[in-house]
């Protein structure tokens, strides 16, 4: 039997509940175990909306959460480049919307 993926959305704000809705689509392939934003009520609402018990309000404790594979990185555009580098390194696989960065540099 395949494992499932560990899901982790990263920011909870428009977008976010179309990849939850995705990943709730593909629940025979992966788990969404966590979401994560700086302002509760927003992790709050989406965790409620899709039954997400796990809740961080800084990404670094959800990026420690070893139940996590995958995160989608539904943030604000300046920020994805330094938050899918911080998932990178933590060992997660990223999905993040475009742009990926601002610069070339990032």
């Amino acid at each position: 039997m395949r494992q499932k993926f560990g899901i982790g959305i990263i920011g909870c704000g428009g977008v976010s509940s179309a990849h939850a809705d995705a990943y709730q689509r593909l629940a025979e392939q992966c788990t969404l175990y966590a979401v994560c934003d700086p302002v509760a009520a927003n992790a709050n609402r989406l965790g409620d909306r899709f039954g997400v018990e796990t809740r961080y309000a800084d990404y670094h404790d959800l990026l420690a959460d070893k139940r996590i594979d995958v995160v989608s990185v539904c943030v604000p555009h300046f920020l994805h480049a330094p938050i899918a580098i911080d998932a990178a390194k933590a060992g997660k696989h990223v999905i993040a919307e475009k742009p990926m960065a601002l610069t070339v540099g990032e």
